[in-house]
């Protein structure tokens, strides 16, 4: 998250289960979205990577009394050596929205329960 009342990113590397395909250079970061479209689900191991990144980054936000309320495949990006970064909230899609509508922290695991 890139804005100053937001702690900064933990960006934990996606670990021994790589989300990029063998051989290939991410030089950019792209999205969990785009990498899927990409290259086709994610693997069990690899979504809990990617799921446990995105997890150590929103406790750090909630710890500071804050909340994020966009965790979306769009806002999940894998960089270079798989690096995951969540970006800073824009838009709250409906689709991963909690059903109750609200915001918190409990949204938020919701949230990133539908995104994985």
């Amino acid at each position: 998250m890139n804005r100053p009342d937001v702690p900064g990113s933990q960006g934990r590397r996606s670990g021994r289960h790589a989300v990029n395909a063998p051989g290939s250079t991410v030089l950019e970061q792209s999205s969990l979205e785009q990498v899927v479209e990409r290259l086709g689900p994610l693997t069990p191991q690899q979504a809990a990577s990617v799921g446990l990144a995105v997890l150590d980054q929103l406790v750090a936000v909630h710890n500071r009394g804050m909340l994020h309320g966009d965790v979306r495949p769009g806002s999940v990006l894998i960089g270079p050596h798989d690096r995951v970064t969540l970006a800073a909230p824009t838009l709250r899609s409906p689709a991963f929205t909690a059903p109750e509508g609200v915001t918190g922290p409990s949204a938020d695991l919701w949230s990133l329960g539908a995104t994985l």
